[in-house]
């Protein structure tokens, strides 16, 4: 699904912004393999759109994430006490409260539109890293590789990037996995519920309402 949303600009057979009315609603044929929707836009070219959107917007919500949440799960892991005390009451914060809920009071707040979107997204996702961050990092740090480090002299910047971060690249990693699939999800709800990337881009909330007019509030 990735590998054929970016190559959208290439496999997608028509503009997904192009009206035709004369040919709103076709069934599938030849020209249009998944026929059109009411304004005549062929469907097969927007739902190809649709996924490079989408899954663009979901890399750049969950790297946001993850700096933002990874830097301060790695600063309470390493540092500590009232460091640690401070970030992680923070965490819990933004833990007790539903990422889907808060992405829609924020962008109900903030309006709809591509920043917004990010914004509200990535402060639903960022808690999680921190929380997964900081649990590595307290178990890596009492190793005796960091201890043999820190009694050589070694700078705590030289140690978070040396010795801290190459070993938390496999959980991060896991855990984005698993985040793709729901960030993905949480962008077409917004979408469906009109809050998401706006019209006439295509994104696969609106179109599922555009596909059933009965659900359209």
């Amino acid at each position: 699904m990735v590998i054929v949303s970016f190559l959208a600009p290439v496999l997608a057979p028509y503009d997904p912004t192009i009206q035709d009315l004369n040919i709103g609603l076709s069934v599938p044929s030849w020209e249009h393999l998944l026929g059109t929707d009411q304004l005549g836009r062929d469907i097969l070219s927007r739902l190809l759109w649709a996924g490079l959107s989408t899954i663009a917007l979901t890399a750049i919500v969950l790297s946001l994430s993850l700096m933002l949440g990874g830097g301060i799960g790695m600063c309470a892991g390493y540092f500590g006490g009232f460091v640690d005390e401070v970030f992680m009451r923070l965490v819990d914060l933004f833990l007790s409260l539903p990422k889907q809920i808060l992405a829609l009071a924020l962008v109900g707040t903030l309006g709809s539109g591509f920043p917004n979107l990010v914004l509200a997204l990535t402060v639903g996702w960022w808690p999680t890293y921190a929380r997964l961050v900081r649990s590595q990092v307290l178990a890596i740090k009492t190793n005796e590789f960091i201890e043999a480090a820190e009694a050589l002299g070694g700078r705590p910047l030289h140690i978070i990037r040396v010795h801290l971060l190459p070993a938390l690249v496999g959980p991060v990693l896991v855990q984005l996995s698993l985040d793709v699939g729901a960030s993905v999800l949480a962008i077409a709800g917004l979408s469906f519920l009109g809050l998401g990337i706006q019209p006439p881009s295509p994104e696969w909330g609106t179109m599922l309402v555009d596909a059933c007019p009965g659900l359209n509030w």
